[in-house]
């Protein structure tokens, strides 16, 4: 068994299959497409996302978007010592050159949607979910950083004029 990093984690054991797969395993009416068909999709299951999601998954949970790209810095400037290790190296460069072409402010606003949102609330509902990302977009699309970026015609990731020079200009008055 391996995990979204592709790290082995131990055997797979009937328990485990029953766990992951339900009591009815692949006989499981959801999973049988009248052939074998199921059975492959549950064999080549794959993700770039989950993958990059777990390799990256320390340098993410960081406390603030500040130390996120310092940990991408950090992987990107390594010297890689294999092929692997050099896929995660160009990985984490990819992510930093996109990370520093967005607004500090944009940043710094998903992160404390993400970080709440990780957050084990029980009153918490898909509604009012929903409404706190409606609040923190639509005061981003109000604010400086969108207007300017609007205005200049700039495309994706080619607008470099923010407010903000950097997310540690960013205080925590403007992400609330």
């Amino acid at each position: 068994v391996y995990d979204a990093a592709g790290q082995e984690i131990g055997e797979a054991s009937e328990e485990m299959e029953m766990m992951y797969l339900g009591a009815a395993g692949v006989d499981d009416p959801s999973l049988n497409l009248g052939d074998d068909r199921g059975e492959r999709f549950l064999d080549d299951r794959h993700s770039d996302l989950v993958n990059i999601a777990a390799t990256f998954e320390n340098i993410f949970k960081a406390d603030n978007v500040a130390d996120i790209i310092e940990g991408l810095r950090e992987v990107s400037s390594s010297e890689p010592q294999d092929l692997e290790e050099k896929e995660c190296s160009d990985v984490a460069a990819t992510l930093l050159e996109d990370m520093e072409s967005q607004s500090p402010l944009a940043l710094c606003a998903v992160h404390r949607l993400m970080t709440d949102g990780g957050k084990n609330r029980r009153s918490e509902t898909l509604e009012s979910c929903m409404e706190r990302e409606k609040t923190v977009q639509m005061n981003l699309l109000r604010g400086e950083d969108f207007k300017r970026w609007a205005e200049s015609g700039a495309g994706e990731g080619e607008f470099n004029d923010w407010k903000h020079k950097s997310v540690k200009d960013v205080t925590k008055d403007e992400v609330e």
